[in-house]
This record gives C-alpha cells, sequence and structure tokens, in this order.
C-alpha cells in the first residue's frame, strides 16, 4: 500500500498535466499515509482529463483560487460542477471511474483520502468505520474548518521535507474526524476518562520531544514510547501538561529560539531551520505572535 500512496500524486499530476505537483505524505498511522499535493494548471485545450485509477479511496479537492464552472463523468453519469470559489471544496469516490473536462486554469489543494486510512483513524478514536461521506460527487461545499485546516497546510507543501510532522499530522487527523462526523454516519463511543500521564510517561514524552524540536516526530512514536494508543496519549498528555504535544513542543521551540537569539552567534534564518520552521519569515510570524517583537529585534535588545 505504501508504494501506492507514496506515489499518488504523481500518478494525480500526470492525470492532469500536472507535472511533479508540490505532494506532503503523513503517516497518520503505522502503513497508511494520508497524501495532500497542491496542483496548479492554467488554460489549455486538451483538456479532458484520462481515468482516474479505481480505488477504495476518497479524493477531497479544496478551491485555492475561484474555478469555473466544468464538466464531470463520474458513477456513470454526466455532471456539470458548478462555479466553485476560493476556500470551497468536492469530493469525488475513487471506487467510481471519473473523467473531468478542465479546460479553466485550477489552483486546488487535493486530498488522497484510502478508506483504511479513514477506518484505521475512525478506530484509534474510539469511533466505527463509515459507511461512506454523504456527499454528492461534484457538490460544492463551504466548510469553513474544511478550509482552514487545508489552508493551515500550504506553507508546509512549499518545503515538504521541512514541514512540521507533529503538527500535520494533528491537522490532517483533525480534518479525517471532521469528515466523518459531518458527513459519514460515526458513532464515536464516549471517551474513557481521560487519565494523567505517570510520572514517567511524562518525563519519556517530553524527553523524545525535546530531542526532536524540529517536529520530526509521530503521535504514534510518542504514544508507543508510554505504551498507550495514540487518541488515549494525546488525552493524557494535554490533561498533564494543560495542552497539546504539539502546542508544547512549539513553546519549547519558542524558548529556545530565546536562548539561541540571545547567546549564538548564528543567523537568525540558521537558528530557524535548527528548530524545524519552515523558513525564517514563518519563525518570525511565530515568534512576533507569541512574544509581541520580531526575532531581530529581540537580539537586538538583547
Amino acid at each position: 500500500m505504501s508504494g501506492t500512496v507514496g506515489a499518488y500524486g504523481a500518478r494525480l499530476g500526470a492525470v492532469l498535466e500536472v507535472p511533479l505537483p508540490p505532494t506532503l505524505k503523513v503517516p497518520v498511522l503505522p502503513g497508511a499515509p494520508l497524501v495532500v499535493s497542491r496542483l496548479t494548471r492554467g488554460r489549455t485545450e486538451n483538456s479532458r482529463t484520462g481515468p482516474v485509477a479505481r480505488e477504495d479511496a476518497f479524493l477531497v479537492s479544496l478551491q485555492l483560487r475561484t474555478r469555473a464552472p466544468y464538466e464531470l463523468w463520474a458513477e456513470g453519469r454526466h455532471l456539470r460542477v458548478t462555479t466553485a470559489r476560493r476556500g470551497t471544496f468536492t469530493l469525488i469516490d475513487l471506487n467510481q471511474p471519473t473523467v473531468a473536462d478542465l479546460r479553466d486554469p485550477f489552483d486546488v489543494l487535493l486530498f488522497y483520502l484510502p478508506r483504511a486510512v479513514l477506518d484505521a483513524t475512525l478506530e484509534d478514536a474510539g469511533g466505527r468505520r463509515v459507511d461512506g461521506l454523504r456527499i454528492t460527487t461534484g457538490a460544492v461545499i463551504d466548510d469553513a474548518v474544511v478550509r482552514s485546516l487545508g489552508m493551515s497546510l500550504l506553507p508546509a507543501l512549499d518545503e515538504p521535507a521541512k514541514s512540521d510532522r507533529l503538527f500535520c499530522e494533528h491537522v490532517l487527523t483533525a480534518f479525517q474526524l471532521h469528515l466523518a462526523n459531518t458527513y459519514g454516519e460515526l458513532s464515536l463511543r464516549p471517551p474513557p476518562a481521560a487519565g494523567r500521564l505517570s510520572s514517567s510517561q511524562e518525563r519519556r514524552a517530553k524527553g523524545l520531544l525535546l530531542t526532536r524540536l524540529d517536529g520530526d516526530v509521530s503521535l504514534g512514536e510518542l504514544a508507543a514510547e508510554c505504551g498507550l494508543s495514540r487518541s488515549h496519549f494525546a488525552r493524557a498528555f494535554k490533561k498533564t501538561a494543560g495542552k497539546s504535544p504539539h502546542r508544547w513542543l512549539l513553546e519549547q521551540r519558542l524558548a529556545r529560539a530565546r536562548e539561541l537569539l540571545r547567546h549564538s552567534p548564528e543567523p537568525i534564518s540558521v537558528i530557524s531551520k535548527q528548530l524545524g520552521f519552515a523558513d525564517q519569515s514563518h519563525f518570525t510570524r511565530t515568534f512576533s505572535r507569541v512574544y509581541g517583537t520580531t526575532p531581530a529585534v529581540f537580539r537586538r535588545h538583547r
């Protein structure tokens, strides 16, 4: 499965004639990654796509620019997709062969979501398998949560190799649960009362996070370190630390940044890279939001 999923961004880009689209592959669960690709193309006369391979998966398309109406053939029917404003999304069930006529320009964020990934995520969260998602193929949906979660991944797609793995995993887990809760027939069992991590579990989890200040750590690794499921660990960590693992790690990174700005001669661009920020501007925005001043001004005053 991993080979098929890993190459999916390139395969979809070939179908839509977009070479090597920026692609983010996030292992939401072991052996079950979710793939996000950004595909951008100008107007073309060769507009009819080849059929998208039939798979037990969903394809969610989030518009990054307003898109003109287009023709779609899916589920044995001819559909006309209406104008899709920036921030709206459409869904295709890949169990049905699909062909589109995409003559006009587009800029979309595509989430390739295999059913196995969705089922595993729901099971870990205490839910059950969904029979499907109650969204008509080609229907244009305006959903503020999908829009916000999708847009938050754009910096990671600019430089996938430098993306914050824990943050991306957090966003994509929330993305799946929102789709299932809002559009699927999902029954989440009430989670067990959240207990706290033991002292040794807290020490091991925080120790692992501190060795991965660049964010290259998964929720699964942290949970395994404590002998817990992902969902149980996430609840227990928040109960213990008062914040999510991602938020706690971000605070440690910023505290380390303050130390380096005070005592290290390294350029700010190097410090931001060491601490796993996408780039210096991302580091500056985050630092300024938390401390009310830019890294450069902070360093100058210290």
